[in-house]
């Protein structure tokens, strides 16, 4: 009887083992299909392939879209608060290059937990950021097309969930390795200023001619000149330009503007032997991109052409008649005329005012001073401004110093809409100040506005 049992015992389990080898081939652990388990894995890896947040949450546990938010805002490939319109196109450009594929193979299972391994193949960008040569976005999304690839090794983690169904677990360590790309949040490339130079136009007393390229300019009996050179403004960013005017081998001035100038009232300025022009020879202007690096040189050739006169010999001492400047009077005052330019003259509507001052004077030591012109109907464009300085409430136009020569202001718009120009300048120290406002580069006399302030007390 014994024997029987065993038999049939025996026959029973080997039943089982063939069952088990045949009729579920595809149950290699705990009863698990792994052609679920493979499908499951495929639609996480496609989605993710995409940057489809969607299509991965649909195969992923419960808490993904609390735990993706994050991503959300980062695989949104447009410009704004996290990318540049640099950045963003180069993001999209990568993440089109990203591909898998799923290793059916490696599809493990147990009751409640499977795994399977994925290869994500995505392009190389990190030599094309580094890539100082490329210039531009178009050739850097190019670069993509060649370069090398990089594998992303991933083991996908499964569980299942209370509708039996296979969801994957570890998704954020899959998505930090896989979109690390999106790191590269911004990028700017290096601007070549000498390729944005539109124009380069000469000003001064006494042009006498210019060269056909207008690198060179001539002067005769010259007491002032000025060269502005124009840039593509959707390229380059004329306000960070900076110039240089170098003569016998010696700077003679700088300027934080993109015009180079030099004028005989410069306190260092070297004079002919009659003392009224520049001194001959060449003028070298330099013009200097945001980072310092030189983009254009011209010149201006002074020529002297006059016969000295002899000394007269000095007076009797007498009164100083030659004071042309009062300053303390003037003091907080800043008028606009008709008389030059009407229609500016129009356009300034506001009463113009000395900022943050108490009525146009400023503590001693204030280093930086503004006059504002609120109130503007409209943009009148470029407008240009010189400040001369004095230690003294009298002076001289001989003995008053250069503080600003031309230096450029363009309308602003205020938080409530309205346009205001505001014009600012360093101070060389206390003393007074007086503000002269044109419409071009031009003589001084045809002012627009003009205005006195004050530094200080002194004498």
């Amino acid at each position: 009887m014994r024997d029987s049992i065993k038999r049939a015992t025996c026959i029973a389990l080997s039943s089982a083992v063939v069952f088990s080898m045949t009729g579920c081939s595809n149950l290699p652990f705990g009863g698990a299909k792994t052609e679920d388990i493979i499908d499951a894995g495929e639609a996480f890896a496609k989605a993710a392939a995409s940057c489809d947040l969607g299509k991965m949450g649909k195969v992923s546990g419960d808490k993904f879209k609390k735990d993706t938010e994050d991503w959300e805002v980062l695989l949104d490939f447009t410009e704004g608060d996290v990318y540049d319109a640099n950045a963003a196109q180069f993001t999209a450009a990568v993440a089109d290059t990203i591909a898998y594929e799923i290793d059916e193979e490696s599809a493990e299972a147990s009751k409640d937990e499977a795994s399977l391994d994925v290869v994500f193949t995505i392009a190389d960008y990190a030599p094309i950021i580094e890539d100082e040569e490329i210039t531009d976005i178009d050739t850097m999304i190019a670069a993509l097309g060649d370069a090398d690839t990089n594998e992303i090794e991933q083991t996908i983690e499964f569980e299942k969930n209370d509708d039996g169904d296979w969801v994957v677990t570890n998704y954020e360590d899959i998505m930090n390795d896989l979109y690390k790309f999106t790191d590269t949040t911004a990028i700017e490339f290096p601007v070549d200023y000498a390729e944005c130079v539109q124009d380069i136009w000469w000003n001064g007393d006494e042009l006498t001619s210019e060269s056909s390229d207008h690198l060179t300019a001539n002067f005769t009996n010259c007491t002032d000149f000025n060269c502005t050179v124009t840039l593509d403004s959707d390229r380059c960013d004329s306000s960070l330009v900076s110039s240089t005017v170098e003569y016998n081998g010696q700077v003679v001035n700088s300027e934080n503007t993109n015009i180079g100038m030099y004028a005989t009232w410069y306190s260092n300025a070297e004079l002919d032997d009659t003392e009224q022009y520049l001194a001959a020879g060449t003028y070298t202007i330099t013009f200097y991109d945001p980072d310092g690096n030189p983009f254009l040189t011209v010149s201006a050739v002074v020529t002297v052409d006059v016969t000295p006169t002899p000394t007269p010999t000095p007076a009797a001492s007498t009164p100083d008649a030659s004071a042309e400047y009062e300053f303390e009077p003037l003091v907080g005052m800043a008028n606009s005329t008709p008389d030059n330019e009407p229609e500016i003259y129009m356009a300034f509507g506001g009463t113009p005012y000395w900022a943050d001052s108490d009525n146009g004077v400023y503590e001693s030591g204030t280093t930086s001073v503004s006059l504002v012109q609120p109130g503007v109907s409209e943009d009148v464009g470029t407008l240009y401004y010189t400040v001369i300085y004095s230690e003294t409430s009298v002076c001289t136009a001989q003995d008053a110093e250069l503080c600003t020569m031309f230096a450029m202001a363009t309308a602003q718009t205020a938080d409530d809409g309205s346009i205001y120009y505001e014009f600012s300048f360093d101070t060389m120290g206390d003393g007074y100040y007086m503000i002269v406002i044109t419409a071009s580069l031009a003589d001084m006399d045809d002012a627009v506005m003009a205005g006195v302030c004050r530094v200080g007390a002194p004498n």
